[in-house]
Order: C-alpha cells, then structure tokens, then sequence
C-alpha cells in the first residue's frame, strides 16, 4: 500500500516537474516576441447605421413631398453619416471618416454637404441614395457634366439636387445634396 502511494506520488512529481520545465524553457526574447504578436489592434470605432445617409435624405424628400415645414431642431446635424450598415459614406484626405453637414435653410430648403474632401462620386453617391428612395431615375429631369456632377430628380412639390465639385476621386470632392419644396 505504501509502495502504491510511492509510485503515484513519483507519477505526479514528475508530471509537475515537467510541466515546470516546459513553462520555464525558452528565453525571453521568444517571449516578448511572442507578447508583441499576440497584441491586438484596438477595433476602428464603428458609427451608428441610424445616421444612413439614404435614410437622412429620404426623411427630408418625404417631408417635402407632403408639404411638411423642414424644422432645424429636428434635421440640422453634423458629423458622420454612414452606408446603413455603419461604414461611413467617405474617408477625408487624413482616412478619417468623413463629416457630414445638414443644415435646414429654410422651412421648405435643406442641404447635405460633406465638410472635408474625400474619397466619393458624386454620381456613384446620387445612385446610391436615390436607390433608397421610393422612386428611381423616372424622375431624373436633368444630369449635367461628364461623370453626372449634376443630378436634378423631380419632387412632388419640389427638386432633389445631387452637385459634385473639384475633381472627384482620392484627390478630393465636395458634395452638395439639396432637397427643396415649394413652401
């Protein structure tokens, strides 16, 4: 019996003594390399999908559609506006996420404009949100310039207005999204 406890007592003596080796073999370089690869890169903020930039606008045209008065208090915002599924519509000339400005100008007149150059189309930005929209190009009434820096699309009492200046890819664009009524 004595001789039985010996023999499990040496089993896990030496299953100890080797764990304790194999925790404490190896040098410490391997160690910090292996810390430093096992960091991680603190994840990207993510923005809220509320803040869809098709969905902004859709809110804007259906007030204008119906006659409604564009109210500051609930439309005026500035800051990130996204794709819907929380990726933002564009990255400024330092990879930030683009900032977004909208701007009541009046009780039937607001606008969306980007604050900083980024990385857009303007004409690939018009589809994207008219896509959105309870209509499609049928309502397209005029598109000026080479790549569609101009989009007019007819309201029921009103225009929605897509305008791209300065030259458009990484170099930087600016975009003016107007939605105005007849108020």
């Amino acid at each position: 019996m004595i001789r039985r406890k010996l023999v499990i007592f040496a089993a896990v003596a030496c299953v100890l003594a080797a764990g304790l080796v194999a925790c404490g073999n190896g040098n410490r370089e391997t160690a910090d390399s292996a810390a430093d690869s096992a960091k991680v890169t603190p994840p990207q903020p993510k923005f809220h999908a509320d803040n869809d930039i098709a969905m902004v606008v859709r809110s804007l045209v259906d007030a204008v559609e119906v006659g409604e008065k564009l109210d500051s208090a609930v439309y005026n915002y500035r800051g990130v506006l996204t794709d819907g599924q929380g990726k933002p519509i564009y990255l400024d000339t330092e990879t930030n996420p683009g900032v977004w400005e909208v701007k009541v100008l009046s009780a039937g007149r607001a606008t969306l404009s980007n604050v900083n150059d980024g990385d857009m189309r303007a004409d690939e930005l018009a589809k994207y949100v008219v896509s959105c929209l309870p209509f499609g190009d049928e309502r397209l009434i005029h598109v000026h310039g080479r790549e569609g820096d101009c989009r007019v699309y007819a309201l029921k009492n009103g225009r929605l207005t897509f305008t791209g200046t300065a030259p458009e890819g990484l170099e930087g664009c600016r975009i003016e999204i107007e939605i105005s009524g007849e108020q």
